[in-house]
């Protein structure tokens, strides 16, 4: 039960568009609905175009929801844009529907051709009125996460498709501040995504110099590119016994798996290093006696830049068996590898590394798609953890997976006998501690950038509302 007063029924009646709202309501400036002072939805007509002259297309993709800016601009003829929405220079196109708009994709249509553009009919189109509003200002109010959240009370249409009602743009609440008040907003705004993008350039430069680093350390140099060619040749013996697609007898696969051999360093194959290789379980969803709750690690939980991704709410909780748990033993500095999932762009073999912060966290299991290992104290944990990243990296396991039903499998036997350089304790400590600092200073600076845009939310927020 919620009460809501009479002046902030918005023509709308159900209480589903009520549960969770906020909006800018402003104690120092004019409150308008939206769409008195702002077109939704114009008509836009391309009659002074020639048929044959092309103007901009944006499909939804082309909007980059965490920029909020449109990230490419294709084209189309006149002739080619029927059944498209259509828009003009400096429009505010906004998804409305789901995920695209909770997502926040969103954007000002700019340097367009001939000033036109058409795009998704998932967008609707905002126009302001007059120079009163502008634009940049608007799309701020917009954008905002808890904007979006409101957003979703008013979802019409089935539960894969469904669209915000227009309702509630044409009667979304605008603060109208003075026209020198809106440039400082869209001003400071600007300024503290700037300064995010800039952060998180550095960030990513810091983690992308990483891998250069590890090869160079250990003396590994990879192969150039090689023609490829429709047809080589392998002697029967390389084959006999073993797998019989071609992708991995490539001369371009031959030759990355052959470098990997050439570090300055003795190397030993992984399986040599192991001393526990355990398969996961997926478990129970509910409670059963013999059973206890773990929290499962799943391939979705790894992450591509840092670690796991424990933090969200999406994290399941399972029971798993307590024989099986035994077994499973998750212990900090164990590996554990993505052995079955993927992507087109993204080859299973995925790593991550057990910390003590995620064992004092929950009971640890992992799912029946990952493999954990444990290695022999002749190794550095975190350094074959690095390693086994860089692997994964320059697409080694992409030539050690095989696929069924459209899930690809790391081919754990092959993945076992990679080799692995080992240097001596004193260089494995020094790679761990230089590339752990790296991924300090990365995590820092997104940090930087988090903290800066949303600083300038909190004093943009308050100048509004008073």
């Amino acid at each position: 039960m919620f009460l809501v007063q009479r002046g902030e029924l918005l023509n709308r009646f159900d209480p589903s568009a009520y549960k969770s709202t906020f909006y800018f309501t402003s104690n120092l400036y004019p409150m308008e609905k939206l769409s008195k002072v702002a077109f939704i939805n114009p008509k836009t007509t391309f009659d002074k175009l020639e048929v044959n002259s092309e103007i901009s297309f944006i499909p939804m993709e082309a909007v980059n929801e965490y920029s909020g800016a449109v990230s490419a601009i294709y084209s189309k003829k006149v002739s080619e844009t029927k059944g498209f929405t259509r828009f003009v220079e400096n429009d505010l196109i906004w998804a409305k529907i789901t995920p695209c708009m909770q997502n926040g994709k969103s954007a000002v249509a700019r340097n367009l051709r001939q000033g036109f553009g058409c795009g998704s009919t998932e967008f609707f189109v905002i126009r302001p009125k007059s120079g009163d509003l502008l634009v940049d200002y608007l799309h701020f109010l917009l954008r905002d996460k808890r904007i979006l959240e409101t957003a979703q009370n008013f979802f019409g249409g089935s539960a894969g498709q469904q669209r915000v009602a227009i309702g509630f743009l044409e009667n979304f609440p605008v603060p109208i501040p003075t026209m020198d008040i809106q440039q400082q907003i869209v001003a400071q705004m600007q300024a503290a995504y700037a300064e995010k993008r800039q952060k998180e350039a550095q960030a990513a430069q810091l983690l992308a110099s990483i891998d250069g680093y590890l090869l160079e350390k250990l003396g590994i140099t990879l192969p150039q590119a090689v023609e490829k060619k429709k047809t080589f040749v392998v002697w029967s013996d390389k084959v006999s016994g073993g797998r019989f697609d071609p992708k991995l007898y490539l001369p371009s696969s031959k030759n990355l798996l052959d470098c990997l051999c050439t570090s300055k360093y003795e190397s030993t194959l992984l399986k040599n290093i192991v001393n526990q290789s355990v398969s996961g379980d997926w478990g129970i969803e509910d409670a059963k006696e013999g059973y206890s709750k773990c929290l499962v690690i799943r391939a979705t939980e790894f992450d591509n830049r840092y670690n796991l991704k424990l933090e969200n709410s999406r994290v399941k909780y399972r029971y798993i068996l307590n024989e099986k748990l035994s077994k499973l033993d998750v212990q900090a500095n164990d590996l554990l590898i993505e052995k079955s999932g993927g992507s087109t762009d993204q080859p299973v073999g995925r790593i991550a590394l057990i910390t003590n912060d995620i064992l004092n966290e929950n009971a640890i299991g992992f799912s029946n798609f990952v493999h954990k290992i444990r290695l022999s104290s002749a190794v550095h944990p975190e350094f074959v953890y690095y390693f086994l990243k860089l692997i994964h990296n320059i697409k080694v396991t992409d030539l050690m997976q095989s696929q069924t039903n459209g899930i690809r499998n790391l081919i754990m036997r092959e993945y076992l006998n990679i080799p692995i350089p080992i240097p001596p304790m004193n260089i494995q400590t020094e790679i761990v501690t230089h590339i752990s600092t790296l991924r300090t200073q990365a995590q820092q600076l997104e940090t930087e950038a988090k903290t800066a845009l949303t600083s300038a939310k909190a004093a943009v927020e308050k100048s509004i509302l008073g």
